[in-house]
């Protein structure tokens, strides 16, 4: 993924700030669906890192969050890092979604907590509907996975791409 200019000194920051530039600029594009990313993006209130490949050391704080699963066939299933549940979202230069077509590929991670803040605020429903309809302008459709968490399971969702009947998720679950 890097170039060999990025490779010295001061090279993993350059990446990491064109990196963010760059998602700024996408997430920032009037085109794009999601609305509370755009408002977190535009407050501020993210965090963009730039690592090496997924799994090449474990994280300290590896224990799954209590009020999801951690078996991705489970209708209650969501991705948990450091004991908190996230929902996470695939972007890759080839998606078949212009919502998730980056120039790299990227992993976001969403706080299930906020989805829940939301509803409990009375503000989920209206969000939902006005992502999904600036979906269907900017793609023509909406992404054959989206589902209600407890309906079936989110993993299907992270990819974004539409899954077979009989797909299964490779994700198995390490550490306690």
């Amino acid at each position: 993924m890097s170039a060999p200019s990025e490779r010295g000194p001061g090279g993993a920051v350059n990446l990491a700030l064109r990196v963010d530039a760059a998602f700024r600029a996408f997430v920032g594009d009037p085109r794009f669906p999601c609305l509370a990313g755009k408002g977190t993006v535009q407050g501020g209130g993210y965090r963009l890192g730039v690592y090496g490949a997924l799994g090449e050391r474990d994280e300290p704080a590896a224990r799954w969050d209590p009020a999801v699963s951690a078996d991705p066939a489970d209708p209650h299933f969501a991705f948990s890092f450091a004991g908190c549940a996230m929902f996470v979202i695939g972007l890759h230069p080839g998606s078949s979604r212009l919502a998730r077509r980056f120039r790299w590929p990227a992993l976001v991670f969403s706080p299930r907590a906020q989805f829940e803040r939301l509803r409990a605020e009375g503000r989920f429903e209206r969000l939902r509907a006005a992502v999904r309809e600036r979906e269907i302008v900017l793609q023509g459709s909406l992404n054959p996975n989206l589902a209600d968490f407890g309906d079936r399971s989110e993993a299907r969702q992270y990819s974004g791409r539409e899954t077979e009947p009989e797909w299964h998720c490779p994700f198995h679950r390490r550490g306690p």
